[in-house]
Protein backbone atom coordinates (compact mmCIF):
# COMPACT_ATOMS: atom_id res chain seq x y z
CA UNK A 1 0.00 0.00 0.00
CA UNK A 2 1.63 3.21 -1.17
CA UNK A 3 0.09 5.28 1.62
CA UNK A 4 1.79 3.15 4.27
CA UNK A 5 5.14 3.61 2.55
CA UNK A 6 4.58 7.36 2.49
CA UNK A 7 3.64 7.45 6.17
CA UNK A 8 6.75 5.51 7.14
CA UNK A 9 8.96 7.71 4.98
CA UNK A 10 7.50 10.85 6.51
CA UNK A 11 7.89 9.58 10.07
CA UNK A 12 11.42 8.34 9.56
CA UNK A 13 12.39 11.70 8.09
CA UNK A 14 10.70 13.55 10.96
CA UNK A 15 12.37 11.39 13.60
CA UNK A 16 15.79 11.81 11.97
CA UNK A 17 15.31 15.57 11.77
CA UNK A 18 14.21 15.68 15.40
CA UNK A 19 17.17 13.60 16.53
CA UNK A 20 19.56 15.90 14.71
CA UNK A 21 18.07 19.15 16.04
CA UNK A 22 16.67 18.44 19.50
CA UNK A 23 18.52 18.58 22.76
CA UNK A 24 17.69 16.00 25.43
CA UNK A 25 15.58 18.57 27.28
CA UNK A 26 13.36 19.12 24.25
CA UNK A 27 13.19 15.55 22.96
CA UNK A 28 9.72 15.02 24.45
CA UNK A 29 8.23 17.58 22.07
CA UNK A 30 6.30 16.22 19.13
CA UNK A 31 8.28 15.75 15.95
CA UNK A 32 5.17 16.18 13.83
CA UNK A 33 4.19 19.74 14.83
CA UNK A 34 2.28 20.66 11.68
CA UNK A 35 -0.39 17.99 12.07
CA UNK A 36 -3.70 18.29 13.88
CA UNK A 37 -4.19 15.90 16.83
CA UNK A 38 -6.62 13.68 14.92
CA UNK A 39 -4.27 13.56 11.92
CA UNK A 40 -1.51 12.42 14.28
CA UNK A 41 -3.87 9.75 15.61
CA UNK A 42 -4.60 8.45 12.13
CA UNK A 43 -0.89 8.46 11.29
CA UNK A 44 -0.13 6.59 14.51
CA UNK A 45 -2.38 3.75 13.45
CA UNK A 46 -1.05 3.79 9.90
CA UNK A 47 2.52 3.80 11.19
CA UNK A 48 1.78 0.70 13.25
CA UNK A 49 0.38 -1.04 10.19
CA UNK A 50 3.32 0.00 8.03
CA UNK A 51 5.83 -1.01 10.67
CA UNK A 52 4.18 -4.41 11.04
CA UNK A 53 4.48 -4.99 7.30
CA UNK A 54 8.08 -3.74 7.26
CA UNK A 55 9.10 -5.95 10.18
CA UNK A 56 7.37 -9.01 8.70
CA UNK A 57 9.04 -8.45 5.36
CA UNK A 58 12.49 -8.12 6.93
CA UNK A 59 11.96 -11.24 9.00
CA UNK A 60 10.79 -13.29 6.03
CA UNK A 61 13.63 -12.03 3.85
CA UNK A 62 16.13 -13.02 6.49
CA UNK A 63 14.41 -16.33 7.14
CA UNK A 64 14.64 -15.71 10.88
CA UNK A 65 14.65 -12.96 13.43
CA UNK A 66 17.82 -10.94 13.05
CA UNK A 67 19.29 -8.25 15.29
CA UNK A 68 18.17 -5.69 12.70
CA UNK A 69 14.58 -6.99 12.82
CA UNK A 70 14.56 -6.86 16.61
CA UNK A 71 15.99 -3.32 16.55
CA UNK A 72 13.46 -2.26 13.91
CA UNK A 73 10.53 -3.60 15.91
CA UNK A 74 11.62 -1.60 18.94
CA UNK A 75 11.63 1.57 16.83
CA UNK A 76 7.84 1.50 16.63
CA UNK A 77 7.55 2.67 20.22
CA UNK A 78 9.46 5.83 19.37
CA UNK A 79 7.21 6.52 16.40
CA UNK A 80 4.14 5.93 18.54
CA UNK A 81 5.38 8.40 21.15
CA UNK A 82 6.13 10.97 18.45
CA UNK A 83 2.49 10.81 17.33
CA UNK A 84 0.87 10.98 20.75
CA UNK A 85 0.99 7.34 21.85
CA UNK A 86 -1.87 5.75 23.72
CA UNK A 87 -3.68 9.06 24.14
CA UNK A 88 -3.85 9.53 20.38
CA UNK A 89 -5.14 5.99 19.85
CA UNK A 90 -7.81 6.50 22.51
CA UNK A 91 -8.80 9.76 20.86
CA UNK A 92 -9.17 8.11 17.46
CA UNK A 93 -11.24 5.25 18.89
CA UNK A 94 -13.36 7.84 20.70
CA UNK A 95 -14.06 9.54 17.38
CA UNK A 96 -15.35 6.28 15.92
CA UNK A 97 -17.53 5.66 18.99
CA UNK A 98 -18.95 9.20 18.94
CA UNK A 99 -19.76 8.76 15.26
CA UNK A 100 -21.86 5.67 15.95
CA UNK A 101 -19.29 3.02 15.03
CA UNK A 102 -18.74 1.62 18.55
CA UNK A 103 -19.37 -2.01 17.58
CA UNK A 104 -16.90 -1.82 14.71
CA UNK A 105 -14.19 -0.11 16.77
CA UNK A 106 -14.64 -2.62 19.59
CA UNK A 107 -14.25 -5.50 17.12
CA UNK A 108 -10.84 -4.17 16.11
CA UNK A 109 -9.74 -3.97 19.73
CA UNK A 110 -11.28 -7.22 20.91
CA UNK A 111 -10.40 -10.73 19.95
CA UNK A 112 -12.01 -12.26 16.88
CA UNK A 113 -12.84 -10.94 13.46
CA UNK A 114 -12.43 -7.25 12.65
CA UNK A 115 -15.60 -5.61 11.37
CA UNK A 116 -15.05 -3.91 8.01
CA UNK A 117 -15.01 -0.16 7.59
CA UNK A 118 -16.38 1.81 4.64
CA UNK A 119 -14.73 4.91 3.19
CA UNK A 120 -17.74 7.05 4.09
CA UNK A 121 -17.49 5.88 7.70
CA UNK A 122 -13.87 7.00 7.80
CA UNK A 123 -14.93 10.45 6.66
CA UNK A 124 -17.72 10.60 9.24
CA UNK A 125 -15.44 9.60 12.12
CA UNK A 126 -12.21 11.32 11.16
CA UNK A 127 -13.66 14.40 9.53
CA UNK A 128 -13.27 15.92 6.10
CA UNK A 129 -10.77 18.52 7.26
CA UNK A 130 -8.42 15.90 8.65
CA UNK A 131 -8.72 13.83 5.48
CA UNK A 132 -7.90 16.88 3.37
CA UNK A 133 -4.93 17.64 5.62
CA UNK A 134 -3.54 14.11 5.24
CA UNK A 135 -4.33 13.90 1.52
CA UNK A 136 -2.43 17.13 0.97
CA UNK A 137 0.52 15.95 3.09
CA UNK A 138 0.79 12.70 1.10
CA UNK A 139 -0.28 14.17 -2.24
CA UNK A 140 -3.05 11.69 -2.91
CA UNK A 141 -6.75 12.22 -3.67
CA UNK A 142 -9.06 12.30 -0.65
CA UNK A 143 -11.15 9.45 -2.08
CA UNK A 144 -8.06 7.24 -2.35
CA UNK A 145 -7.04 8.15 1.20
CA UNK A 146 -10.49 7.26 2.55
CA UNK A 147 -10.40 3.91 0.76
CA UNK A 148 -6.90 3.08 2.01
CA UNK A 149 -7.79 4.11 5.57
CA UNK A 150 -10.94 1.98 5.46
CA UNK A 151 -8.77 -0.98 4.53
CA UNK A 152 -5.87 -0.32 6.92
CA UNK A 153 -7.45 1.00 10.12
CA UNK A 154 -9.20 -2.18 11.35
CA UNK A 155 -6.07 -4.32 10.97
CA UNK A 156 -3.78 -1.64 12.38
CA UNK A 157 -5.88 -1.09 15.50
CA UNK A 158 -6.06 -4.87 15.92
CA UNK A 159 -2.25 -4.99 15.79
CA UNK A 160 -1.97 -2.25 18.42
CA UNK A 161 -4.34 -4.05 20.80
CA UNK A 162 -3.07 -7.64 21.09
CA UNK A 163 -4.42 -8.03 24.63
CA UNK A 164 -7.93 -7.08 23.53
CA UNK A 165 -7.80 -3.65 25.17
CA UNK A 166 -6.48 -0.21 24.40
CA UNK A 167 -2.78 -0.14 25.27
CA UNK A 168 -0.88 2.14 27.60
CA UNK A 169 2.19 4.03 26.42
CA UNK A 170 4.31 1.33 28.09
CA UNK A 171 2.47 -1.33 26.06
CA UNK A 172 3.09 0.59 22.83
CA UNK A 173 6.78 0.95 23.68
CA UNK A 174 7.04 -2.85 23.73
CA UNK A 175 5.72 -3.22 20.17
Amino acid sequence: MALLDQVMGYLVNQSQSAAATQTPASSSQSSAPNLSPIAKSVMLVLAAKAWQAYSSQRASNAGATTPETVQASHGLGGLMAMLGGATALRSLMGRFEQSGFTDQANSWIGHGDNAPLQAEQVETAVGGGTLEELAKRFQIPVEQLKSELASALPQAVDHLTPQGRLPSDADLAKL
